[in-house]
């Protein structure tokens, strides 16, 4: 099923998803640290989240801004990350809006975890390294 997210763009529900992957286990334990750090799982927010609604930030410097996924590793850099939800991260809708396709020693860090696990082709994993910082 296709929906619109926050920023319009259609995206597909199928995500890439092994569950028991320690990078995937990572990933929502810190999505989940963050929607609290936010303000993110009150009773509304909660409630938003069970509609498919991005819930509202409460705590912050983003206060009243929607909830917001971005991807940890560019998908502009390694389109293959693009449904890993490992790769996801979730953060206010303003402070996505203001990133960009930079690859920092973050991303090159989270990118040779996702090739240990098998999230990420050694092509992607150089395609990456390959990117100017």
């Amino acid at each position: 099923m296709a929906k619109s997210g926050s920023s319009g763009r259609k995206y597909d529900r199928q995500m890439v998803d092994d569950g028991g992957s320690p990078c995937v286990i990572d990933s929502r334990t810190r999505n989940l640290d963050i929607a609290g750090k936010l303000g993110c799982l009150d009773t509304e927010g909660l409630a938003d989240l069970r509609q498919d609604k991005a819930p509202t930030v409460r705590r912050g410097p983003y206060k009243r801004d929607q909830l917001s996924v971005d991807h940890i590793v560019p998908r502009a850099v390694v389109p293959e990350l693009d449904n890993v939800i490992a790769n996801l991260e979730l953060m206010p809708l303003r402070m996505n809006e203001g990133k960009s396709d930079r690859v920092g020693s973050r991303q090159a860090d989270m990118a040779r975890k996702f090739h240990k696990a098998g999230l990420l082709s050694d092509k992607g994993l150089k395609a990456l390294l390959e990117t100017p910082r």
